[in-house]
C-alpha cells in the first residue's frame, strides 16, 4: 500500500500575468484591497458633507430603511 501525504501549507496558486511574470492570488488580492481603500479614503476626503449626507440618505431609502 502506498500512503499519500498531504501538506497543510500548500503554496499559493499563481495567476499568469500578461507580461509573463507570475503573481500570486494573495498579492493580487492585496493590491486590489489597497487600491479600493485608497479610492474610498480619497473619495471621502474630498466629498462635500451635503453630498455625502444625500448619498447615504438615498441609499437608506433604496434599501427601504427609515431615516427620519
Amino acid at each position: 500500500m502506498e500512503t499519500l501525504m498531504t501538506s497543510r501549507n500548500a503554496p499559493a496558486q499563481t495567476v499568469s500575468a500578461v507580461s509573463g511574470i507570475g503573481v500570486t492570488t494573495r498579492q493580487s488580492a492585496a493590491v486590489l484591497a489597497i487600491a479600493f481603500g485608497l479610492l474610498i479614503a480619497v473619495g471621502i476626503g474630498f466629498v462635500q458633507a451635503h453630498a455625502l449626507h444625500e448619498g447615504t440618505h438615498d441609499t437608506r431609502h433604496a434599501f427601504g430603511l427609515p431615516c427620519h
